[in-house]
């Protein structure tokens, strides 16, 4: 039997077990189609397992011990898909069969998660999703996100999937080994819903979020995994029907959305209410409670019957009296997620996990009880023939009120459009700096369209800002956006629209309300991190304008409010931008003659990102091109004290890094503008060592960067700036020389 034909038998099977034999039948015939040979093989098996079962007590004890301990060997071990060896099977479900392998091309080692899906006769269906879906799935870098690495099909036709491998236990169960308190628990939950609503950002559901999908690592960040796979498999084509549907359409029902069991249209608020029943769990320390709903083990493999629908209700109140012993704003929150209606629960992962970060700092909650009017409009849905007598009698009653309810009726959706109005606007300001600034940013030629973009912006966020007050969720969307704005406006450190003054005035604003936050929530990690970062703002503007006085000031409030945070954490972010403060410290210190505090503040960067690399060797690639610049910078300073050889050195490996991030990620301008600044500083150094015929070398080398980068943007003053001073820097050079 090939490996193709034992998947879609081993599926068939786990799924006909779960049944009753009156409901089996129908399932099987329903599931196999024309597939006779599967049928027979499927019906046999279940044979005898029953013989197995009716026969145990008289087989001797031996030799149930030989049978134990001759299990069939998984054909897979062993195999080689791509360049990577199959080791052992570290997981099963719904979806198929996940193992460890190794690289074994001797290019590099690498161990990762390869998930073999099982696709039955749906292969084609599912290699192409595979193929027009794997570049959105991959290009999904999140810190609590496992990446999906690759992805194709077997000699056999079996679609796999590569994954990053992660070492962790599934979230509830480090929650209950670590001992976390209610804190703790909530502060993790946070971070999945932080990776949730990045995917919905771009587009992608999960679908299946449950514990055993959210893997928490020794050092405490939980990885949500398998984002999207379901996405690929789900069925959207009108052909595809039958067995082939039936074998791809698959969930976990206990964690799964009333939408789901119904076979309803699927949204970003099926993936809310999965995180409500995932919440509710870390919260009570019980999973779900859903025994009656045992027989539904066929919505793993067919489509999901009405009567199945019918009874999620009955295990929606369950979680209900699951929650009863939460304290009330948790309690509702959980409710809130998991209401039965998608369009009554949170509008989005961020909205939620916004409310348990207020439960956290004992804020007003947004989640409430149901109101007294949707319990009479549900029950008059439910009892619509004894309200319309009861109704009759009442119609005297109701004259007299007409009129004042009328108006009251017409001021409440006046006040509803009015705050739908506000909303809409709260959101397109967001999405303007916080999606599509940050989606162009990077692209060659997007001066123009970024200068669009903040001036909408702009006009967008004023506007917001006059309602802004006592509402603490919207000060921080403000106070975010401003900082996005500065960025676009005037920062140096990346490509900007060259406004200074009003990149300070945007980057003070943000800074104004971060102070005022921190002051009503002291010890929020995640308010001191964005606080220090429009001190880092404003420094850079400083430095800019050269007041390097004025910039070191704000370089060393940011490091210093970051080094309060706990350093036992190890939480990369927080560590990634106290290495930053303490490098935009060095370059400061350097511009005032300052060299020593320069160099003990460089070699601390160094040494924190160091850190970051040795507990994750394939970090983000933001953190390598932080690293280039620390190298650049201490290549700087050395240069300074005419220890050129030692600069060169580290100059080298500055641009060694980028050049390495370029080559991964070739259309990013960001990363070939760092390239291009890092060759033309070492031909600085060279220069400045008296290597003119190599500075020339490393001049000429950066200038076709800065010169492609242009032609694609004339627009862009940074690139402007540096490639007329490596054509003034060479022309110099070659006067010198004779030329």
């Amino acid at each position: 039997m090939t490996p193709e034909r034992w998947e879609q038998v081993k599926s068939a099977l786990h799924a006909a077990m779960q049944l009753e034999p009156e409901p089996r039948v129908a399932f099987l015939e329903r599931l196999t189609g024309a597939d006779a040979e599967l049928r027979r093989e499927v019906e046999s098996l279940l044979t005898a397992n029953e013989e197995l079962r009716a026969t145990f007590l008289s087989v001797p004890a031996a030799a149930a011990v030989i049978l134990e301990d001759t299990p069939l060997r998984d054909p897979w071990i062993g195999r080689r898909l791509g360049p990577y060896e199959i080791v052992e099977e570290i997981g099963a479900g719904g979806m198929g069969e996940v193992y460890r392998a190794v690289r074994a091309d001797e290019e590099y080692h690498q161990s990762v998660a390869i998930k073999l899906v099982r696709a039955s006769q749906g292969s084609g269906f599912v290699l192409q999703r595979l193929r027009s879906e794997r570049q959105i799935l991959a290009s999904l870098e999140h810190p609590n996100i496992s990446r999906l690495l690759d992805g194709g099909t077997s000699a056999e036709g079996v679609p796999y999937l590569v994954m990053e491998l992660i070492e962790g236990l599934p979230i509830q169960r480090y929650c209950a080994e670590a001992d976390l308190d209610t804190h703790a628990r909530l502060t993790l939950f946070v971070q999945v819903c932080s990776a949730v609503h990045y995917a919905h950002q771009r587009l992608v559901i999960h679908r299946d979020i449950k514990p055993g999908n959210i893997l928490v690592t020794r050092q405490g960040v939980p990885k949500l995994l398998d984002f999207g796979i379901a996405k690929l498999l789900e069925p959207g084509e009108p052909a595809l029907t039958g067995a082939t549907a039936s074998v791809v359409r698959l969930f976990t029902p206990a964690y799964a959305s009333p939408e789901q069991l119904s076979g309803g249209p699927l949204t970003t608020a099926t993936d809310i209410y999965s995180l409500g029943v995932v919440l509710l769990e870390l919260l009570t320390g019980r999973a779900p409670t859903e025994a009656a709903d045992r027989s539904a083990a066929v919505d793993r493999s067919a489509a999901v019957d009405r009567s199945t629908a019918a009874r999620r209700p009955a295990a929606v109140g369950r979680a209900a009296r699951q929650a009863r012993g939460l304290p009330t704003d948790l309690r509702n929150i959980v409710q809130m997620a998991t209401r039965p209606e998608p369009g009554r629960r949170y509008s989005s992962a961020e909205q939620l996990a916004a409310d348990v970060s207020r439960y956290l700092r004992r804020l007003p909650v947004i989640a409430r009880r149901d109101s007294l009017g949707y319990r009479m409009h549900r029950f008059v849905a439910r009892h619509a023939a004894a309200v319309a007598v009861t109704g009759l009698l009442g119609v005297a009653l109701l004259a007299a009120v007409a009129v004042s309810m009328t108006e009251a009726h017409i001021a409440q959706v006046q006040r509803a459009r009015a705050e739908r109005r506000f909303e809409a606007q709260r959101r397109l300001a967001n999405s303007l700096m916080g999606e599509i600034y940050a989606a162009v940013r990077d692209l060659p030629g997007s001066t123009s369209a970024r200068q669009l973009l903040v001036s909408r912006a702009l006009a967008y966020l004023d506007d917001l800002s006059r309602d802004a007050a006592g509402d603490p969720a919207l000060q921080i969307d403000l106070a975010n956006a401003y900082a996005l704005l500065g960025d676009a406006q005037g920062n140096p450190f990346y490509a900007n629209l060259g406004q200074p003054a009003a990149a300070l005035a945007s980057y003070r604003r943000a800074l104004a309300i971060r102070t005022d936050e921190l002051t009503a929530a002291p010890g929020d990690v995640s308010r001191v991190r964005a606080l220090a970062g429009s001190y880092n703002g404003i420094g850079a503007v400083l430095g800019a304008l050269g007041n390097f006085r004025g910039a070191l000031d704000n370089f060393r409030e940011s490091a210093t409010l970051l080094e309060s945070v706990d350093a036992a954490s190890q939480d990369p972010r927080v560590l990634d931008q106290l290495a930053g403060a303490y490098y935009y410290v060095a370059t400061a210190a350097v511009r005032v003659a300052d060299l020593d505090r320069a160099a003990v503040a460089i070699a601390r960067a160094s040494a924190v990102r160091d850190t970051i690399v040795a507990a994750d060797p394939g970090v983000h690639r933001d953190v390598l091109t932080h690293s280039a610049g620390d190298h650049s910078t201490a290549a700087l300073i050395l240069s300074s004290r005419h220890r050129y050889a030692a600069a060169l050195q580290e100059q080298r490996k500055a641009v060694a890094i980028m050049a390495s991030l370029c080559a991964d990620n070739p259309g990013n301008a960001t990363l070939r503008t760092f390239l291009g600044v890092g060759m033309e500083y070492q031909g600085r150094i060279q220069q400045h060592a008296g290597q003119a015929r190599d500075a020339l070398a490393s001049y000429r080398a950066s200038r076709p960067i800065f010169a492609d980068l242009l032609h694609a943007d004339a627009r862009n003053l940074y690139v402007r700036s540096y490639l007329t001073d490596d054509l003034e820097r060479s022309a110099a050079l070659e006067v010198d020389a004779g030329d």
